[in-house]
């Protein structure tokens, strides 16, 4: 299941608020970014972090923001199916997120 979480978050790798994705197992971490060359956030440092962590969690997902970093870290007993639904709330967040940016 981790492959598959870790395959899903992967897909956005070009997005342009994403910097970094990262993850072992089930374990997984999203660096968000305004700049992309520059790997530059907000002006407050861990703004963008909770600004993205508290739409996830408005739509159902609850992550952990450090700094502008929010991890994901589902229960071992997750199935494939409760992935795509996790891979779909990021991907609405982040385009939601990414539109309010601009």
């Amino acid at each position: 299941m981790g492959k598959i979480l870790l395959e899903g978050l992967k897909k956005f790798h070009g997005h342009p608020i994403i910097g970094e994705i990262r993850g072992v197992g089930l374990l997984a971490a999203v660096e968000f970014v305004i700049n992309k060359e520059k790997k530059t956030a907000l002006s407050v440092p861990g703004a963008l972090g909770s600004m993205i962590n508290n739409e996830l969690y408005r739509r159902g997902l609850i992550c952990r923001a450090m700094g502008d970093t929010v991890a994901i870290c589902p229960p071992l007993i997750i199935n494939e199916e409760q992935i795509v639904n996790i891979i779909t709330i990021f991907s609405d967040t982040i385009d939601c997120i990414s539109e309010k940016l601009k």
